[in-house]
């Protein structure tokens, strides 16, 4: 922090230092748990079933650029995004 790159503009790349070690078997599982209860298509249309667009905020004078709008899961955001008041461009 303080530095600047190349182009003198302010260096905001911090430096993690990250330990080599196997993660635990904890970590490992909860990871496995996550994405079998919540990344799969039984979990989807569970939560699926909730989601609503009224709770869309108002999108008056947003722009948005969504591909795959002409069908599938882009098609439905899009629907969303129009019926928030956003403006789509496909």
């Amino acid at each position: 922090v303080g530095r600047s790159n190349a182009r003198g503009r302010p260096d905001l790349h911090v430096s993690i230092p990250m330990n080599n070690r196997e993660p635990s078997l904890l970590v490992k599982s909860a990871f496995i748990y996550a994405g079998l209860t919540k990344f799969t298509r039984q979990a989807y249309l569970y939560a699926a079933k909730s989601f609503d667009t009224k709770f869309i905020p108002n999108l008056d004078g947003r722009v948005y650029m969504v591909t795959g709008a002409n069908s599938g899961i882009g098609r439905a955001t899009t629907k969303a995004l129009l019926e928030g008041g956003g403006t789509v461009h496909m």
